[in-house]
């Protein structure tokens, strides 16, 4: 965010139950790769899950996150920090749905100057 640039990717993630109506966590890996350094990063979200209706589902989550920027000028760098993500889904049927999700994420560290905004938009497959 403080540059003001946008950068493109890919990202993929599990998530699983713990606790049921309590508690699920996601695992993602993330590849960021178009106008600006290169990034692939991981993290973990510890997210609590909200039943609007019997189709709609609102995550709120928190985890850490660990990345490492591919720079051509300065070389690589590792990052570690932090996420939170608001997270909507919608299942029309029980094992296909899509989801919209806005995550902040912002550094620790070394990295503690790093600031970062995303939004993710995808598609959902149940088991």
């Amino acid at each position: 965010m403080q540059d003001g640039g946008n950068n493109y990717g890919t990202s993929i993630g599990v998530e699983f139950i713990a606790i049921k109506d309590q508690l699920e966590i996601e695992i993602s890996t993330t590849y960021l790769g178009s106008n600006h350094p290169r990034q692939l990063s991981q993290e973990i979200l510890f997210k609590i899950p909200f039943d609007l209706t019997p189709a709609l589902e609102f995550d709120l989550g928190i985890g850490p996150q660990f990345g490492r920027l591919f720079d051509n000028q300065n070389g690589a760098s590792n990052q570690i920090g932090a996420s939170f993500a608001a997270e909507l889904m919608y299942w029309p049927t029980k094992k296909f749905g899509y989801y919209i999700n806005p995550e902040f994420g912002f550094g620790l560290g070394s990295s503690s100057g790093e600031r970062s905004f995303g939004l993710s938009v995808g598609v959902l497959v149940g088991w």
